[in-house]
């Protein structure tokens, strides 16, 4: 018979691991920390770079939009309220001795009218400087609400065929109505120019004592006839000035008295060896050498 064998086994329990609380708790933090950061990576949207740029560009460029049009307006806003201004304060310089002011006036008038803008200056010079007897014209406007016009006027030198004048420029300019201006030597021929010349030079030669010179008449054959202050007249030929008067001043040097020069009534100097002259008295003619 074979025996049980009833010895009984050792049955060794298990080693447990002892787990301070400490540690339990720190490794359920972090259990808790990795599980929220996991949720939180999960919630965050990735981000689109290069959308959020083109956005920033299109807002920039709306505002800058924005800014260009307002500016627009305001300036069409001013532009609209200055067109609107009228002209208060008509400034008038310079001086007029032969010009009418009142035809000045009724010409600005016309273009004054329609505002402070809108004067056409260009016009408004053109008809001005029309006028016979202004020489030179300025306008400019002065804000707020002026215009200021300078005028210059004619400075005459001469009367030109009795019906015109010749200012100190050598221009002929011919006045609406005649004028008198006392003093004025005048002039009569083809070319006021040559004749302006020949007055110039004539007055250098002709002896002081018979100056000033009255008149010029130069006719087509270039016979000139000079007026002098007393009443006398000098004939002589535009081709040879010079050696004419230069025989005539002697003549006066040598043989005649301030009086016997206002008692002559014409002297003829186109005589190579002197002149024939006409006295104003019954002195009879005579010439002299």
């Amino acid at each position: 018979m074979f025996k049980k064998d009833t010895a009984k086994k050792t049955v060794r329990p298990s080693k447990k691991v002892a787990v301070s609380k400490k540690q339990k708790k720190s490794s359920q933090g972090a259990s808790r920390l990795t599980s929220a950061k996991k949720k939180f990576e999960m919630q965050l949207p990735e981000l689109d770079i290069s959308f959020s740029f083109l956005n920033i560009r299109t807002l920039i460029s709306v505002v800058a939009l924005a800014i260009l049009v307002s500016g627009i307006y305001a300036s069409f806003i001013a532009v609209e309220t200055v067109m609107d201004v009228a002209v208060e304060n008509v400034k008038i310089n310079g001086q007029l001795r032969y010009q009418s002011e009142d035809e000045v006036g009724e010409i600005i008038h016309q273009f004054t009218s329609a505002g402070f803008v809108n004067v056409n200056l260009s016009d408004l010079h053109t008809q001005l400087k029309a006028l016979p007897w202004v020489y030179k014209v300025l306008i400019k406007r002065q804000l707020p609400d002026d215009l200021i016009v300078t005028l210059t006027e004619e400075q005459v030198a001469a009367v030109w065929n009795d019906e015109s004048f010749i200012n100190i420029y050598g221009e002929i300019f011919t006045p609406k109505e005649p004028v008198e201006i006392p003093g004025l030597v005048r002039f009569s021929g083809l070319d006021h120019k040559e004749l302006l010349a020949l007055y110039k030079r004539i007055k250098i030669l002709l002896p002081e004592k018979q100056l000033p010179i009255t008149a010029l008449v130069m006719d087509e054959r270039k016979v000139v006839k000079v007026g002098l202050h007393a009443g006398s007249e000098l004939i002589i030929n535009a081709d040879d000035v010079d050696a004419q008067l230069m025989r005539w001043n002697k003549i006066v040097d040598g043989a005649m008295s301030h009086q016997q020069l206002n008692d002559i009534k014409q002297a003829d100097l186109r005589y190579n060896n002197g002149a024939a002259v006409a006295w104003k008295t019954d002195v009879a003619s005579r010439k002299m050498r």
